[in-house]
This record gives structure tokens, C-alpha cells and sequence, in this order.
């Protein structure tokens, strides 16, 4: 006699009538067979890769959940083997199964109101990865990797639905579409029709689908949509041990002359942008340190490696790389320099930022600099540090909101690439879906002081503290100055109506100017 689920290859033999509770399996046949006669086997239900980690937990996870028949409320274990092998082509024996379950802590599945009352502890970690991207399976397994949950499709759904999240696209009227694509184009009309339903998903939290957006899109700027046709960029193939093993770091000048230095660092697996941050200058060391220090805290991860230009404003971060480097023996260098064409996971990542959103800033800028009503002088450090306190707000949001796009949209696969295709937060939290692994180091307790001391020969004056972002455009001596005379000028709070009448009538406020101490140019 042979049991449920035996197989002629390897392990998945005579072991498999070994069932963990108790369960026989050949009393158990007509049953098992009964059950699989009602569920049709073929029409509804796909192979499965056995290299799906994420996959194959939640198909596990939903046949345990599932309802038996007769006196069973649950399906027994050579059932749910032979319904894999049946539904999925995932031939296993149940000692494969027990060792699963007992692996991912799957012996019982708890479901329930206590649940629904623990859902509240996790419900906005979930609802953020919902418009981030994660499909179910991949909800499952962060649940259960993350916050020791196991849960089951049809339960996760009735938890979302209890909490008003919706998995699935929302059908919405076509001209609600339109109106939300119109609303999203004005001020981003570089971005392609991805970006835009993951801008719609992040401000709106409507899951709206890609091909409607497309279509409004084509409707409402045919000449835009066809320009984008073939624009195809092929790039160096780019290699990567796993995750945190090397962290990209570069400036980004296009607004510098007009007083907006930006900079950001990007994960090299997972495309993922780990800090970034717009201030007076990107030219400062201890800056760059500082969002190197907190993005180390906050993600408990340090990197084992970096890279950057030649950059003076990389100095601090490559003595801490170097330090730690040495004192953990790893045989290698913690930070590399290169030149910055070579340096392209971060470089690539400009041409779109500046297409999307810092392009637009950039041409306003320069039509006020030829404008005779504004004459914006970027020669004039008053005219700088107005400009900072008008625009620099909504270029910080911009760039913000750019880069948790950016993080939660999905990277599409490219045959010119062996880098793995996904989302970059679902790739950086985990690699082991794509059979990478987080080669980082844990956060050295003394990383502070370390930094500080690398840093003491840069500090300008005592009591800086390079740790701190409330004043990133140094505007504290002028802020009240420049407060005051916007109330007065009834443009406060500022509002991206009245930011260029704003600048206008402050550039030209002589009075202020010698308030405030700028010379005159």
C-alpha cells in the first residue's frame, strides 16, 4: 500500500505516512479525493516555482486555512499535499510538509477576533505596503517574517476590508481619472504613465489601474505620450553581493547656482533610496556625514561598502567606512572612490529625478533670472537666501515625494541587466526573495563618536552639531526678518500662488536688505 503523497524521487517516499497528528492516511482518500473533485484543479490554480519563497509560503498558509469536508473542519495534512501536487504541480511528502510547517511556525493557524484586534498593532505598517506595491503572498510573508503573524488570504482580505484597504484596482469613474491624471500632470509633466498611478496611489490611497491612467494620459496629451515611444537607454550590466554591500553617494548640482544643493545615496541591489536631502550646499562634509549617521541608525544596517567622486564632502564618511573596515578585519577597503560615470546606480537615477520634478524648478529659475520684473541675480547672496526661503519647502517636498515614489514603485526586468527586477523597499527589506541576503553590518554602538572624532577637524565653530536638519538652508539669523515681511506683504503662509509675487517683493525691499545686514551688489 502506498501512502498519500509518495513519490518515486529521492525523499518523497515512504516516509510520507508519517503524519504529525495522527492522521491515517488512507482513511483520510475518499475524503481528500472528494474535496479535490470540488475545486477544479486545472482552470483556476498555476504551477508553481519552487524558488518563489514568498509564492509557496502563501499557497501553504491558504490550504491550511482552507475548509475540509464532512467532519473535518480544516483540510489534514495528505490532503493539503495531494491538493499541491493536484493545483500546483508541487509534488512533496508530508514529511516535507510537517518539516514546513514547523520551519514557519505553521502548526496552528490562528484566526479570529483576536486578530482582528492585533491588526491594529501592524494595520499602517500594511496599509503603506499595500500602495507600495505588495500583492498578497507578498503581505504574507512580510507579515510573518516581520511581525510573527501567520494569516491566510482570505483572512488578510477581511482585514483589509474591515480597515477600508482594497488589494485589488478600485473602479472609479473615467472622468474622476481624468481629473486625478490632469492634477498630477500639471506640475510633473515628465513623468510616464507608472509614475503617475503610483503618484495617484500614494496621495490618494485609490488603487487605481495602470492601463485606465495610460489611457487618460494618451487622451489628454497625445504629442507628450508619443515622444516618450523609444526612449530607450542601455546601460552597463551592474553587479551586487546583496544588500547594504555597497551605498551610492553623489550630488546633484543642476539648482546649485541658485542656492538648492542636493544629495542622496541610493542601496546598489535593491535601487533603493536610503537618505536624501536638499540644503543650502551639498559641498558639506558634515552634512553628508550626518545623513549617513541617522540613515545607518534608522535602517540598524551598516554598509560594507561606499562609493562616491572625489569629491571634499565625501571625506568624513569614507574615515568612518575606513575605520570600521579596519578594526573588523574585513580585507577590504569600506569605501570607494571612482570617478562619476563610473559611479552609475546613483548617476542614472538624476536623468529621471530631473526629468520628473527638479527640471521644472530649474527652468522657473531661469526665466526669472531674464525676467526684468524679478531679476533674479544668483550673484547676489541677499537674492540667494530669499530664494531659499520662498522655493525651499516645495523643492524639499518635491524631493521628497520623488524618492518614496521611487522606492515603492516597481523596477521593470531588462534583458541588458542581471540586476533583479521588483520593488526597491519589498527588495532592501527582503532579499531573500530573490535569493540575496542583507550583507551588511549590525550598528556599532560607538558609530557617533567615531564620527565626531572624524569630524572634529571639519566642525567650524563649537556647539555645531552635524546631526541637525531644522535650519538645512542656514536661513535662522533671517528667518524673522523675512517672516515678518511676508505677513506684512499678506503672502504668509507662502503657497505656490503667491511664492513668485513673494520673491519679487522681497528681492526689491532695500529697507529689509539693510535690516537683515546683506550688502548691496
Amino acid at each position: 500500500m502506498t501512502p498519500t503523497g509518495s513519490s518515486n524521487h529521492g525523499d518523497h517516499g515512504d516516509e510520507a505516512g508519517d503524519s504529525s497528528d495522527g492522521t491515517d492516511v488512507d482513511s483520510d482518500d475518499e475524503a481528500t479525493s472528494t474535496v479535490l473533485r470540488e475545486i477544479p484543479t486545472n482552470n483556476h490554480y498555476s504551477a508553481l516555482d519552487p524558488n518563489d519563497v514568498a509564492g509557496l509560503y502563501a499557497v501553504v498558509v491558504n490550504l491550511l486555512e482552507e475548509p475540509g469536508t464532512g467532519k473535518t473542519k480544516k483540510l489534514t495534512g495528505p490532503q493539503v499535499v495531494k491538493a499541491l501536487e493536484e493545483r500546483h504541480g508541487f509534488k512533496r511528502s508530508l514529511r516535507w510538509l510537517n518539516s514546513y510547517k514547523a520551519e514557519h511556525k505553521l502548526s496552528t493557524v490562528r484566526v479570529g477576533p483576536s486578530l482582528m484586534e492585533q491588526s491594529h498593532e501592524w494595520i499602517e505598517d500594511i496599509k503603506e505596503r499595500v500602495y507600495g506595491g505588495y500583492n498578497a503572498a507578498k503581505l504574507q510573508y512580510h507579515l510573518s517574517v516581520k511581525w510573527g503573524v501567520t494569516v491566510g488570504r482570505t483572512k488578510l482580505w477581511q482585514i483589509l476590508k474591515a480597515h477600508n484597504i482594497a488589494l485589488s484596482d478600485t473602479w472609479i469613474p473615467t472622468p474622476l481619472i481624468e481629473q486625478l491624471v490632469a492634477t498630477e500632470t500639471t506640475d510633473k509633466p515628465g513623468i510616464g504613465y507608472r509614475g503617475i498611478t503610483d503618484a495617484i496611489r500614494n496621495h490618494y490611497h485609490i488603487k487605481v489601474a495602470q492601463s485606465k491612467v495610460h489611457m487618460a494620459m494618451r487622451q489628454a496629451n497625445p504629442e507628450l505620450s508619443a515622444s516618450r515611444l523609444g526612449n530607450v537607454m542601455f546601460r552597463r550590466v551592474y553587479g551586487s553581493r546583496g544588500v547594504n554591500s555597497v551605498w551610492h553617494f553623489d550630488g546633484y548640482d543642476k539648482l546649485s547656482r541658485f542656492g538648492f544643493g542636493v544629495h542622496c545615496s541610493t542601496d546598489g541591489l535593491s535601487r533603493r533610496y536610503v537618505w536624501w536631502y536638499v540644503g543650502s550646499t551639498n559641498r558639506l562634509s558634515l552634512r553628508v556625514a550626518g545623513h549617513y549617521v541617522k540613515a545607518v541608525e534608522r535602517e540598524r544596517r551598516r554598509p560594507d561598502q561606499t562609493r562616491t567622486d572625489y569629491g571634499s564632502e565625501n571625506v568624513i564618511v569614507a574615515t568612518i567606512q575606513g575605520y570600521y573596515s579596519r578594526m573588523s578585519g574585513l580585507g577590504h577597503d569600506g569605501h570607494i572612490y571612482g570617478t562619476s560615470k563610473r559611479n552609475t546606480r546613483i548617476e542614472g537615477g538624476w536623468r529621471i529625478l530631473s526629468k520628473d520634478h527638479m527640471k521644472r524648478w530649474k527652468t522657473l529659475f531661469e526665466a526669472m533670472e531674464l525676467d526684468g520684473d524679478y531679476r533674479f541675480n544668483t550673484l547676489d547672496f541677499y537674492h540667494i537666501k530669499v530664494a531659499q526661503y520662498v522655493f525651499g519647502e516645495f523643492i524639499k517636498q518635491d524631493l521628497e515625494e520623488w524618492c518614496l515614489r521611487w522606492n515603492s514603485h516597481r523596477i521593470r526586468k531588462s534583458k541588458h541587466s542581471e540586476a533583479p527586477s521588483g520593488i526597491p523597499n519589498m527588495m532592501y527589506e527582503h532579499p531573500e526573495l530573490w535569493n540575496y541576503s542583507d550583507v551588511g553590518h549590525p550598528v556599532p554602538g560607538n558609530l557617533r563618536e567615531v564620527a565626531l572624532e572624524a569630524a572634529a577637524d571639519k566642525i567650524p565653530f563649537v556647539g555645531y552639531d552635524m546631526l541637525d536638519e531644522s535650519d538645512p538652508f542656514d536661513l535662522a539669523p533671517f528667518q524673522a526678518g523675512f517672516s515678518e515681511a511676508a505677513v506684512a506683504a499678506c503672502c504668509f503662509p507662502i503657497t505656490k500662488g503667491n511664492m513668485c509675487r513673494l520673491f519679487q517683493i522681497l528681492t526689491r525691499d532695500d529697507n529689509l536688505r539693510v535690516k537683515l545686514g546683506f550688502d548691496f551688489v
